[in-house]
């Protein structure tokens, strides 16, 4: 669907300081856990992680993000080009994904999520920030190649918590993660697989 938007997007690899949102996540995780980054994009947060000790494993459907961020050459970090829906290794403490479910069609999205009901380890981490849709706005495109689709509140949480995950942290608020002179409504959550 947005292959070629990603793709012009990454061309130009540029490490920029990790998210505020992979910043808070991180005092919740011990060092040397498996991490996936799910819609790692240039691999900002996959860095940060990987720098702080976490064995990390990159996913984007991206392959100019993927070869990019393969070509650092980091050793905590396996770069993997794949479709959430196409994901099938288990064994993860923690999956991550900052901005990646608002790009998915709800199909891809539930795909994802029975992915991570396997492949999250019992007492492993959930954790989400996306755009909420309460902010009247539908779900959009941005020319030809780039979708977003904000993410319900309340649906997502109950989608979770039918996954077997304990919320341990929830907000929809602004002044999360605010980009030039944007600030939108941000859903975070943080999730602990019973």
């Amino acid at each position: 669907m947005n292959d070629n938007h990603w793709d012009n997007f990454y061309k130009d690899f540029n490490l920029i300081k990790p998210s505020s949102f992979a910043k808070f996540c991180l005092k919740n995780f011990l060092k040397n856990s498996t991490l996936v980054d799910i819609g790692c994009g240039n691999g900002r947060d996959s860095f940060f992680f990987a720098n702080n000790e976490f064995n990390v494993i990159c996913i984007d459907n991206c392959k100019t993000a993927i070869n990019l961020i393969a070509s650092a050459n980091h050793p905590n970090i396996n770069p993997i080009c794949s479709k959430v829906g196409d994901l099938n290794f288990i064994n993860i403490d923690i999956a991550y994904s900052r901005f990646a479910l608002h790009a998915m069609t709800e199909k891809e999205e539930d795909k994802m999520l029975e992915w991570i009901k396997k492949a999250i380890n019992s007492g492993g981490y959930f954790c989400i920030e996306t755009r909420s849709d309460k902010e009247d706005m539908p779900n959009y495109h941005f020319g030809a190649d780039h979708y977003r689709r904000p993410t319900n509140f309340k649906k997502i949480k109950q989608k979770i918590k039918n996954l077997g995950f304990t919320i341990l942290f929830e907000t929809e608020q602004r002044d999360l993660s605010p980009f030039k002179d944007e600030n939108p409504l941000i859903i975070r959550l943080i999730c602990k697989k019973d």
